[in-house]
Formats: structure tokens, C-alpha cells, sequence
């Protein structure tokens, strides 16, 4: 995972990666490329998509399967304040948004900044 910021591992084997990247467009048109790379990278296959919104911004919500070990993610992708950040959480075979922690452990995620508007670059 290129740029690592941080990341921590749970007695109970979840791993939660937050990694960011400089500033980029992120819109419909780049999703294919995004899940192209990541599922390549990570011999991943797509369960599904969605758009949410996360923190106040538009954020790409990918729910993965390992190749390997069929273990669960999911990848949370947006832009904010010109930097372009991805969030993974990867659990166990089952999927990893039905554990009843889940929303919390992504919800702790937090600017040290208010999102900015995005910039029209």
C-alpha cells in the first residue's frame, strides 16, 4: 500500500491502513482505474461500490474479497484538502462492514482540519 501513514492490527486479526496520496481528481471517471490498481495489487476481487459521503466529503466505498485467503475488506477512497486518502479495514472471511463495530472503527478517522471545498484544478 504506497504511502503508509498508519497502521494498527487487533488481537482478533483486523488490520485497519490509512495511506494517502497528493492531490488528485477522484470522480465516477476514475473509479475503474482506482479498482483496477488496487484489485491487481492486491489479488482482490470486488464484492461492490457505492458512493457515501464519510467526514462531510464524497468518498468511493469498495467492498473487496482477498484471492488469497478470502479474508474482507473495505476501502474507503476521497479527496479533501488537496490530499487524496484511503482507508482499509480487513477482517476475517466474514464480511467485515457486518461486524456491529464497524462504522466506529471507520468513524474514528478524523481531520485535524475541516474539510476544505474541493479546489477546482
Amino acid at each position: 500500500v504506497p504511502n503508509v501513514r498508519a497502521a494498527a492490527v487487533h488481537q482478533d486479526g483486523l488490520v485497519l491502513i490509512f495511506s494517502t496520496l497528493g492531490a488528485i481528481a477522484f470522480t465516477d471517471k476514475q473509479v475503474p482505474d482506482f479498482e483496477k490498481g488496487l484489485l491487481q495489487r492486491s489479488s482482490s476481487k470486488k464484492r461492490s461500490g457505492q458512493w457515501i459521503q464519510f467526514r462531510g466529503v464524497p468518498c468511493y466505498e469498495l467492498f473487496v474479497e482477498s484471492g488469497q485467503d478470502k479474508r474482507t475488506a473495505v476501502i474507503r477512497a476521497f479527496v479533501a484538502n488537496d490530499v487524496f486518502y484511503i482507508l482499509r479495514l480487513v477482517g476475517t472471511t466474514e464480511p467485515v462492514e457486518k461486524r456491529p463495530d464497524f462504522e466506529s472503527i471507520m468513524n474514528a478517522f478524523e481531520f485535524t482540519t475541516q474539510p476544505a471545498p474541493p479546489s477546482s484544478k
